[in-house]
């Protein structure tokens, strides 16, 4: 008995991973700040950035439906720039005046309209010292439910081969997530996910 359930553990594991690799990915961005967020995404294998502006307690979405070409590819790095306000002369030039454009291109339901990648990153891509986006780590968070699940699956088939697949699947940038964005006490954005 002790054998089959082995095997069918071993056997679900690796049919979650086949088929989670089968899927698009999609990063859904929650800004529980006060802050309009600029993030920039950048998917591993791929030199192309993405960006999203995350309005104040608002959810940006980074989607790409199967049938695209990058559906696939796993999270690179988030890098971001909090849009301070145009009034604040010590923000560069060049992202007050991306600010303007933010300001006119957002529509009544607070949807950016209208300002295209080649556009954002003549704003904020520049070199150093002059480049404002700082690179943000992804801070995963445990969760009871899978944690149970994950030490009774230990307890019937094998701790060592379990949780290392439990871990790989916990902390992997292969698959989609729900991201939250919040301060912290030093006005640091703090990027945080779920392991599970």
């Amino acid at each position: 008995m002790k054998k089959i359930i082995t095997h069918l553990l071993f056997v679900t594991i690796i049919a979650t991973s086949v088929t989670h690799s089968m899927h698009a990915y999609r990063w859904i961005m929650t800004n529980w700040t006060n802050k309009t967020i600029l993030v920039q995404l950048e998917l591993l294998a791929s030199d192309a950035p993405f960006y999203v502006f995350v309005l104040p307690r608002k959810s940006a979405d980074f989607n790409w439906p199967l049938g695209n070409t990058r559906a696939g590819f796993c999270l690179g790095k988030i890098k971001y720039i909090v849009m301070k306000d145009l009034n604040d002369m010590s923000v560069p030039y060049t992202l007050r005046l991306l600010r303007s454009a933010i300001d006119k291109a957002v529509d009544k339901h607070g949807i950016i309209q209208g300002i295209s990648t080649k556009t954002i990153a003549q704003y904020v891509d520049k070199p150093a010292p002059y480049d404002q986006r700082i690179t943000a780590e992804l801070h995963f968070l445990k969760d009871n439910l899978y944690n149970q699940v994950i030490d009774q699956a230990k307890k019937i088939g094998g701790s060592t081969v379990v949780g290392w697949f439990a871990d790989q699947i916990a902390h992997s940038k292969c698959r989609s997530r729900d991201i939250d964005i919040v301060e912290d006490e030093n006005g640091q954005m703090q990027f945080y996910t779920l392991a599970n």
